[in-house]
């Protein structure tokens, strides 16, 4: 009975079952047209800005700064910058990240070159 409707409604099998699945009645899921393209675009933009964890403002304005999407997330939420630094401060050039990660391990470890290798003086024979 109901593959008559589906067939005349242009519904296939698959997107037939999955409605019943999900709790739809037989006759409903067999004469609701499936959504437009611009339907599904529409209810796919509402459930990301319902789910956004950061204000599109932010992003966008990261976005303008050349700061990529990744970038922002991780620089607020991994290392707790506030969002507004996140999105305006610069990226970092390689030698940037080098010098401030030798930094923060002399501020941590003291001087580890002398733990490794113990002091040495250099004496001048002359």
């Amino acid at each position: 009975m109901y593959s008559f409707l589906i067939e005349r409604n242009g519904i296939s099998y698959d997107p037939f079952m999955s409605r019943v699945n999900r709790g739809w009645s037989m006759e409903k899921a067999a004469t609701k047209p499936l959504p437009t393209a611009e339907e599904r675009r529409q209810q796919s933009q509402h459930a990301t800005n319902h789910l956004r964890v950061y204000p599109v403002e932010y992003i966008q304005l990261a976005n303008q700064n050349g700061i990529p999407y990744h970038t922002f997330f991780n620089r607020a939420k991994n290392c707790g910058w506030d969002m507004d630094r996140a999105a305006t401060e610069p990226l970092w050039t390689r030698e940037q990240m080098g010098r401030l990660g030798a930094q923060r391990l002399r501020e941590r470890e003291g001087d580890w070159a002398a733990q490794i290798f113990g002091k040495q003086q250099m004496s001048r024979k002359g």
